[in-house]
């Protein structure tokens, strides 16, 4: 019996550590921001690159080719590009291949904080032909969208500065890294709320979810997926990395297709 349940042990060892993180899986969610929907668009959510000792440029050339894959109308990326440290970007060469209709944003994470050199992933992205937003908004295209982005939440985020001039009326879809922006009152002026950073707990257990403690003030009850937090919409990604351990366990790696219907 010891045998089989050291057997057992490096079994799921080995699956979370090598076999699960190479499964790069698409997670579809439907979503309705009105009750009356006229319109829908096809987007792509992509978090938590975290390009370095665990994602090289492999990785992030084969998120790019699964994310064109789904032809969407609109490519969105939540922070964290990197491990540790912004000589790390290079390997983040394969984004300049993505492409929509409606553009590809993207906004900064934690991590991106974290070498205190942002400016050289802001840089190395919009040399990719990825408009980062740093508490500011724009339109997309003729949908009637307006997109709103804001720096990080533990570091230079200013919602206030990123939603000055939206109206009530206004269809808002907000990009946070951390989904603890809807703990912020003024976040009620979004339809939608866009994160990543819990990276889905990376190690879940069925029927119990996460393992290791999520690294925000929400936690496990709003650890992956799709939400309504005090009536507000909010989905937050698994992410395409890791971090802390090398490891993902009934949890692969996603990029998240949602069509929203407005």
């Amino acid at each position: 019996m010891f045998l089989l349940i050291l057997a057992l042990s490096w079994a799921i060892v080995f699956y979370g550590s090598f076999v699960e993180p190479k499964i790069l899986t698409v997670h579809t969610q439907d979503i309705s921001l009105s009750t009356s929907p006229t319109q829908s668009l096809r987007v792509v959510l992509i978090g938590d690159i975290h390009a370095g000792p665990y994602r090289g440029e492999a990785w992030v050339r084969t998120v790019v080719e699964k994310t064109m894959a789904e032809q969407p109308d609109l490519i969105l990326l939540v922070g964290d590009f990197i491990y540790d440290d912004p000589s790390q970007t290079v390997i983040l060469g394969p984004l300049g291949d993505l492409s929509a209709p409606l553009g590809v944003y993207a906004v900064l994470g934690n991590h991106d904080y974290e070498g205190w050199q942002p400016e050289i992933i802001t840089q190395t992205l919009e040399a990719l032909h990825i408009e980062v937003l740093e508490n500011e908004s724009v339109s997309i295209g003729i949908t009637g969208i307006t997109l709103v982005g804001i720096s990080d939440l533990w570091f230079a985020a200013d919602l206030s500065k990123a939603l000055e001039g939206i109206e009530e009326e206004d269809n808002v879809i907000l990009l946070s890294h951390n989904p603890d922006v809807v703990l912020d009152e003024e976040s009620r002026l979004a339809d939608l709320v866009l994160s990543g950073h819990t990276h889905g707990g990376q190690i879940r257990l069925p029927w119990i979810g996460s393992i290791p403690p999520i690294p925000d003030e929400l936690g496990r009850a709003y650890d992956r997926g799709f939400y309504l937090y005090e009536g507000l919409p909010l989905f937050v990604t698994a992410g395409v990395g890791e971090t802390g351990p090398r490891a993902r366990l009934w949890n692969p790696p996603e990029i998240s297709l949602l069509t929203i219907s407005y």
